[in-house]
């Protein structure tokens, strides 16, 4: 089962920060800089303390992040941050198990068969973001579509099939 994670639907937060802030410097303290201060709240979902295991898992898998921001997904939680310039989102456990990892991209790193697909099913419509997505051992490629002034989160193989939703 794939998990959508919050990071595209936070449509990538390093690119809304205020550029002269620290690298280090909370996502959201950067966000007011940028977005009207009662729109910060609406524009991102609580952050949330990790459980210890969880964010030791995470230090120890990403030394070099920058700007994490942990909120809750289900049973489970979620941390954004940016490494080496990428923005990435892992879901732990609560025992600090790993489990999806999505890493932002564009539309060109995506593999050829999903590039055609995403052209042929989405012509004409605006496409804000891409994603690979790994999950316990499969990889998916995700991107934000706006149908209709909805963004929307469409799901592929790396053949160009539509996973389905």
């Amino acid at each position: 089962m794939t998990r959508s994670l919050t990071l595209l639907a936070c449509l990538g937060l390093a690119a809304c920060t205020d550029a002269s802030a620290p690298a280090d410097r909370p996502v959201a303290d950067s966000l007011v800089a940028v977005l009207p201060a009662d729109t910060v709240a609406d524009a991102l979902p609580p952050a949330v303390i990790p459980p210890p295991a969880a964010a030791s898992a995470f230090a120890a898998a990403h030394p070099n992040a920058t700007g994490a921001r942990w909120t809750a997904e289900g049973d489970d939680v979620e941390v954004a941050f940016t490494e080496a310039g990428t923005d990435m989102a892992v879901i732990y456990d609560a025992a600090g198990a790993e489990g999806a990892v999505e890493t932002k991209g564009v539309l060109t790193d995506l593999p050829a068969p999903v590039q055609a697909a995403v052209a042929r099913d989405h012509a004409g419509q605006r496409l804000t973001e891409a994603a690979t997505i790994v999950e316990d051992g499969q990889t998916t490629y995700e991107v934000l579509v706006d149908i209709d002034g909805t963004p929307t989160d469409v799901v592929y193989h790396a053949d160009g099939t539509l996973v389905a939703n």
